[in-house]
């Protein structure tokens, strides 16, 4: 049990390595400093290859400690959109992403975001991940639904250990 626990640790830590580089690079994105805001290909597809390491390290973090711990991951809209945005990429056009402008009193006066118009054409979306999409359509904002999903993969991780290590304590 306690090898498992390292290993757990070992796939925690590159889950929190790859969210703190997706979402530092979104940070990054929409505080650009003195330069303007402008965006390129390569910057798609560099917000596009950090976007799926993380969903990667998320879903093997969420599959070993499912594993571990007898665990169940609960699958929310947001959790279903994620997981199968991984699958949906092998299979569509690489997503555009945009920077979007807001007039105060807004909270964030530029926000990154995915457009999803075209994702729902895909016919394999489960009804939980399609309800996701039209209610982010025409775009969905990045730094949103990373920091989201990433507190629930950590809370569902947290509870999990948890209770894993009063049983080894019992035991």
């Amino acid at each position: 049990m306690a090898r498992a626990l390292q290993a757990n640790d070992v796939a925690n830590s590159a889950f929190e390595s790859a969210g703190i580089q997706v979402l530092r690079l979104v940070a990054r994105l929409e505080h650009p400093g003195d330069a303007p805001a402008e965006q390129d290909a390569e910057q798609d597809a560099e917000v596009l290859h950090r976007f799926l390491v993380f969903l990667n390290a998320a879903h093997a973090l969420v599959t070993q400690t499912a594993g571990m711990a007898a665990a169940v991951f609960p699958m929310n809209p947001l959790a279903h959109f994620m997981e199968e945005f991984r699958t949906c990429m092998k299979h569509r056009a690489v997503p555009r992403f945009r920077l979007l402008r807001f007039a105060p009193p807004a909270p964030r006066l530029v926000a990154l975001h995915m457009e999803v118009a075209e994702m729902p054409a895909w016919p394999h979306w489960s009804p939980a991940a399609r309800q996701f999409l039209h209610l982010h359509l025409p775009a969905l904002p990045l730094h949103a639904a990373l920091h989201d999903y990433q507190q629930a993969v950590r809370m569902f991780r947290q509870r999990a250990v948890r209770c894993l290590r009063a049983v080894m304590a019992e035991g």
